[in-house]
C-alpha cells in the first residue's frame, strides 16, 4: 500500500501548540527577518477579528513541517509567523508581570500569566525553574530568544545581531500595542486574556505535514506552480548545510563562516533566484534535472562535508557568472557580448543559460573570441526559436546540456563542433523566413513591446546603418492599420485589415510627436507623416505604398523577413 507523503490539516496556534509538541527551526534556516509592515498587517488582521460583528477566522497560509516523531516537528516554512505570534503572547505575558508588580489584581493575573506561558511558550521544572520551550528557533536566534525573551527580564540591546534586534522591537512593538488596545478594559487583564485567546483560536495555518526532506520539496514545487509563494531555498540552504554541520562543525564561528558563505551567494542573486540559480548551475556540469528532481538528485549526489563544502565553492565561483548572464549591461561582457546577451534576455529564456556557463568555464579565460561567437550564435538561435515557436523548453535544455557536457569532457574543443552540435535547435532559413512572414505579436504586454521595438530598430539598422536607442521614448511603435481606426478607414479595409493589426507587416517605427498628432488617421493622412520620418523603414512606407491593404502588408512583411533571415544568421 503506497504511503502518503504528506497530510493536510487546518490548525489553529492553540492546536498547534498542544500539550506535548514541539517545534524546531533548523539550524541553517533564515533568521527572522519580520519588521513593521509585517508586524501592522498581521495586527491588523488581529484587530479585524475582534469585532462583535465578526465570527470568523483569519488564514496565516500554509505552514510546512517535517515530522521527526509524534510531537517533534521541524519547521521548513512558516517560521516567520510562527516566531512572530510567539512574540506577541509574550509580550502580553509581559505586560501581565507588569500588572502583578503594581499590584494590581494580583493573584489572579499571576495565574493568567501562569497559564498562557505554560499553554503556549513552555513548560517549566520546578526542580531547577528551567524552561522547556514549544519553539526552538536557528542557531543564530535561539539563544537571544531562550535565555532572554522567554525569561521575561531586561532584553539587552547591545552586542546584537540584526535578527535579533529586529526580535526586540517586535516584542517591544506588539507590547505597545497590546497595551494600548486593552486600555479601555475596566479589567485590563481579562481584555489581555480575551485578545490572546482570539489570536491563539481563530488565526489559522494549514498545517502540512511531510515525513521526508524529499516530500517536502516536491510539495513546495507543487504549491508554488499553483501560485502559492514557499521558501523552497531554505529547504535546500537547510540540506546543503545539514550534510557540512556535523558533529566536528558544531562551532559557532564554523557555523557563521558557512553562514557569512551562503549570504554572499544569495546576496549577489537576491534570495528569490537561488534555487533556479542552483538547478542550472547543476545543469552547467552534470546531467540535466528537471525542477522537481532538483532535490532528490541533490541529496542523492551531495553527501558528507567534503562534498557540500565543494559545491558551496563553486556555487560561490559560479554565483557572479549567472548574475552577470542575466545582467547583460555588466562590465564583465564585451559591447558584442552585452548585444548578444540583451537579445537573449528579451527573449525571456532560461534554456541556454547552464550552457553559457559551461562555455564561460571552458573559453572566457582562454579563447574570449570564441566565447564571444557562441554567444552571438545563441542568440541568433533563442531569437528564431522564439519567431518559429516549435521547439519546446524542455528539449533545448536537452541539447544544450549534452553539448556542455561534452565540452566539460574535451569532447568538443572548437567553435566549429559545438555550433554544429546546437544546429539540431536552429531553425533553417526557409521555416525561419516562412514564420516570420506570418507572425503576428499583439503589442499588449511590455514584453511583446519590447520585442517589437528591438525588431523594427534592428531591420532599420541593417536598412540606414543608423544605431538608435532602442528604449527611447521619443520613438513609438506605429501601426499602420490602427488597433482602433477612425472613420477614414473604409469597411472594406476594416474587414480586410482587422485581423492583421498586430502583424509585423503592420507595424513600424515613428516619432512619438507625429504617432500622437496621426493618432487612427487614414493611410493618406498616415502617409504623408510618414514622408518626413528620420527612420528609413518608415519613408519606404510611403515611397512605395500608395494604399494599404492585406496583399501589401504581406509582401511588405515577407521582405522584412528576408532582412531579419540576415541579420539572425547563424553561419555554421
Amino acid at each position: 500500500m503506497a504511503t502518503v507523503p504528506f497530510i493536510i490539516q487546518n490548525m489553529t496556534y492553540r492546536q498547534l501548540m498542544e500539550v506535548g509538541n514541539s517545534y524546531q527551526v533548523p539550524s541553517f534556516q533564515r533568521n527572522y527577518a519580520w519588521g513593521e509592515d509585517e508586524w501592522d498587517d498581521l495586527w491588523q488582521d488581529i484587530i479585524g477579528l475582534t469585532s462583535e460583528e465578526v465570527d470568523q477566522s483569519h488564514f496565516m497560509g500554509f505552514l510546512v513541517l517535517h515530522e521527526q516523531n509524534r510531537a517533534h516537528f521541524t519547521i521548513i516554512d512558516g517560521q516567520q509567523r510562527l516566531t512572530t505570534i510567539s512574540i506577541i503572547i509574550l509580550s502580553a505575558i509581559s505586560i501581565l508581570i507588569d500588572m502583578v508588580q503594581k499590584g494590581d489584581n494580583i493573584e489572579l493575573n499571576t495565574a493568567r500569566r501562569k497559564a498562557i506561558f505554560e499553554l503556549y511558550i513552555g513548560n517549566i521544572n520546578l526542580k531547577n525553574m528551567n524552561v522547556s520551550a514549544k519553539l526552538t528557533l536557528n542557531i543564530f536566534n535561539n539563544f537571544y530568544y531562550q535565555n532572554y525573551m522567554i525569561e521575561l527580564g531586561e532584553l539587552p540591546s547591545i552586542g546584537l545581531n540584526e535578527s535579533e534586534i529586529l526580535m526586540r522591537q517586535a516584542f517591544f512593538w506588539f507590547k505597545r500595542q497590546l497595551e494600548t488596545f486593552c486600555d479601555k478594559d475596566t479589567d485590563k487583564g481579562a481584555g489581555l486574556v480575551a485578545l490572546v485567546d482570539i489570536v491563539v483560536s481563530r488565526l489559522f495555518f494549514s498545517a502540512v505535514t511531510v515525513s521526508s526532506d524529499s516530500n517536502a520539496f516536491e510539495l513546495f514545487e507543487t504549491l508554488n506552480a499553483r501560485g502559492i509563494r514557499l521558501s523552497a531555498t531554505d529547504l535546500l540552504k537547510n540540506y546543503l548545510y545539514s550534510c557540512i554541520g556535523g558533529e566536528s562543525m558544531e562551532s559557532p564561528a564554523a557555523l557563521r563562516d558557512l553562514e557569512t558563505k551562503w549570504y554572499q551567494i544569495a546576496s549577489c542573486l537576491g534570495e528569490d533566484s537561488f534555487a533556479e540559480f542552483l538547478r542550472i548551475f547543476w545543469n552547467s556540469q552534470s546531467k540535466i534535472v528537471r525542477k522537481n528532481a532538483l532535490f532528490k538528485t541533490l541529496s542523492r549526489e551531495i553527501r558528507g562535508q567534503r562534498k557540500a563544502f565543494d559545491l558551496l565553492k563553486k556555487l560561490d565561483c559560479a554565483a557572479p557568472v549567472y548574475a552577470a548572464l542575466r545582467s547583460p549591461s555588466d562590465i564583465l561582457w564585451t559591447p558584442r557580448e552585452r548585444t548578444a546577451l540583451r537579445e537573449i534576455e528579451l527573449m525571456d529564456t532560461a534554456a541556454p543559460l547552464s550552457f553559457l556557463l559551461t562555455c564561460h568555464k571552458a573559453f572566457y579565460e582562454s579563447g574570449r573570441q570564441m566565447f564571444t561567437r557562441i554567444v552571438e550564435a545563441i542568440a541568433g538561435i533563442a531569437f528564431r526559436c522564439e519567431i518559429v515557436g516549435n521547439t519546446a523548453f524542455n528539449e533545448q535544455e536537452r541539447v544544450y546540456n549534452e553539448v556542455a557536457l561534452k565540452i566539460l569532457a574535451q569532447e568538443y574543443t572548437s567553435e566549429k563542433q559545438i555550433l554544429n552540435a546546437l544546429k539540431a535547435l536552429y531553425p533553417d532559413d526557409e521555416l525561419f523566413r516562412m514564420s516570420f512572414s506570418k507572425k503576428s505579436i499583439p503589442t499588449i504586454t511590455n514584453k511583446s513591446k519590447r520585442i517589437v521595438r528591438y525588431i523594427l530598430f534592428r531591420i532599420e539598422k541593417q536598412r540606414s546603418n543608423i544605431s538608435y536607442d532602442v528604449f527611447n521614448e521619443k520613438y513609438t511603435i506605429e501601426h499602420i492599420f490602427p488597433v482602433n481606426p477612425s472613420e477614414g478607414w473604409s469597411v472594406a479595409e476594416f474587414r480586410q485589415l482587422r485581423p492583421m493589426v498586430f502583424r509585423l507587416g503592420n507595424m513600424t517605427l515613428l516619432e512619438a510627436a507625429s504617432n500622437r498628432a496621426l493618432g487612427n488617421s487614414s493611410y493618406k493622412q498616415k502617409r504623408e507623416a510618414y514622408k518626413t520620418s528620420v527612420f528609413q523603414t518608415t519613408r519606404a512606407i510611403a515611397e512605395h505604398y500608395g494604399e494599404w491593404n492585406a496583399d501589401i502588408l504581406s509582401t511588405r512583411q515577407e521582405h522584412m523577413a528576408d532582412i531579419a533571415a540576415q541579420i539572425w544568421k547563424v553561419r555554421f
